[in-house]
């Protein structure tokens, strides 16, 4: 933190959790006890997995990662079971986080709320104003960012955190959205200057995921090439993200400063969105939907590890693909997908996304399109003065500076007219590195870990 800024900061300190080998033993025995009771009861008592699955949102997201973990595990092993076997797991996995919660620790994520870490500035909206449409730039943070020197806990110049902060709107669609990442002054905080967008993504605990039911609902996702993700597809359709009354927003992210000293960011969400009374009025005239959304990665449907994938062989292997395994086989019917986004590391190519084996969309990364993604580091060694025509013996510093883009933009694919999600569809995603074509990001002396991630917006039948 720097001493002459005197603005407040959040406290982000969360305390680790960790299940112990009694709970452990007792989770497996509980968990095969409920699974067997639940494929011999009745039809009518599966109904009340919808009520038991919101607890699994409460529970293991605000208290014990650890244990979502092991339930995440649980579910990808089972993916293949028949629809009333998915819907008895998930009955399965609320009594059995209702059950282990009790004598846990209760440390419920830091919130987002107050002025001391949300401010809001409107903006003239670009879509359905004659809807009443709002749009508004909310800044959350500022956020302090640990220095490359600064190996407290192993950070290393990195910053993951989760808040819990208040949707932009209630009882409303949204249908633009795109973070950026700011200094406290409100200038821009990139790659040229050593500040990273690593990842932002924003849950909704209010609903059950279409890909995992056990983590909320994904909302929103960027990296550092802050795409926007346009729902309504610059207003041609009338669609949108829908927020219910009484939702709770889940706010993750990963900050990267690239310089000695600690620093000070803001991660700022554009939010656009229609009221609902107004979207309402023109579903009876104009049909304004619901998008909903799926979650596609190559860490798996509920992503154990967060998401980040090693690097195969450490890089030895220079060009790699890295697949969705097992796929997502959609429970439902969509004749319209509105809108695919995408985001890659560096390293990264392109990602694409397949239904039953057949790409529908294909998103490019794009390096160093503008000053913000180029890096520049600066080497200094020193060289004998008879090979520079000083003084012999004589050492002379002479500087080589080296400039590195990075992923700046990752084309998306919107809409996609001509394919649809049927029921028993297989959807996946391949993401394609190349190593030698694009300098992956270094960790503790190895490759970072890497992502393969596509989010879409559909219209459900």
């Amino acid at each position: 933190m720097n001493s002459q800024d005197p603005s407040p900061r959040v406290d982000l300190n969360m305390t680790p959790y960790s299940l112990s080998s009694s709970t452990r033993c007792f989770v497996t025995i509980y968990m095969s006890f409920v699974r067997w009771y639940l494929l011999v009861i009745s039809a009518s008592k599966i109904k009340l997995y919808t009520l038991f699955t919101r607890l699994i949102n409460t529970i293991t997201l605000f208290n014990h990662p650890e244990a979502s973990s092991l339930a995440c595990s649980f579910l990808e092993r089972r993916r293949r079971l028949s629809q009333y076997k998915m819907r008895s797991r998930q009955l399965l996995l609320s009594l059995l986080f209702v059950c282990t919660s009790t004598g846990l620790p209760q440390q419920p994520y830091p919130s987002c709320a107050d002025t001391n870490c949300l401010t809001t500035k409107a903006l003239e909206p670009r879509f359905f104003k004659e809807h009443n449409a709002q749009r508004q730039a909310i800044s959350y943070g500022p956020f302090t960012v640990p220095g490359m020197d600064d190996d407290h806990g192993h950070d290393h110049g990195m910053k993951t955190f989760a808040v819990l902060i208040p949707p932009p709107c209630t009882d409303c669609y949204i249908t633009h959205v795109q973070a950026d990442l700011q200094y406290p002054t409100g200038t821009s905080a990139n790659v040229n200057t050593g500040m990273w967008l690593h990842h932002v993504v924003i849950s909704n605990l209010s609903k059950n995921g279409a890909v995992c039911p056990i983590f909320g609902d994904f909302v929103f996702a960027s990296g550092n090439e802050r795409t926007p993700v346009n729902i309504c597809v610059n207003g041609t359709q009338k669609a949108g993200y829908f927020i219910a009354p009484n939702s709770q927003f889940h706010l993750g992210a990963e900050l990267m400063n690239d310089q000695t000293l600690p620093r000070d960011a803001v991660i700022v969400l554009d939010w656009e969105y229609v009221p609902s009374p107004a979207a309402a009025a023109a579903a009876a005239a104009a049909d304004f939907k619901h998008a909903t959304t799926l979650w596609l990665d190559i860490d798996g449907a509920c992503s154990p590890r967060g998401s980040s994938v090693p690097v195969p062989d450490n890089g030895t292997t220079k060009a790699f693909s890295l697949t969705m395994t097992p796929a997502w086989k959609a429970t439902f019917s969509a004749d319209t997908i509105l809108l695919v986004g995408s985001h890659l590391h560096d390293g990264g190519d392109n990602i694409v996304v397949t239904r039953n084996g057949e790409v529908v969309c294909d998103s490019v990364a794009k390096y160093g399109e503008t000053d913000a993604y180029v890096s520049t580091s600066v080497h200094e060694h020193g060289t004998s003065g008879s090979s520079t025509g000083a003084h012999e013996g004589q050492v002379v510093e002479k500087r080589h500076t080296t400039k590195t883009p990075h992923v700046s933009s990752i084309s998306s694919c919107s809409p996609l007219g001509a394919h649809k999600v049927e029921v028993g569809d297989e959807w996946s995603v391949r993401a394609n590195y190349d190593l030698v074509k694009y300098k992956a990001m270094s960790e503790g002396g190895g490759l970072a870990p890497i992502m393969g991630i596509s989010m879409l917006y559909v219209i459900k039948n």
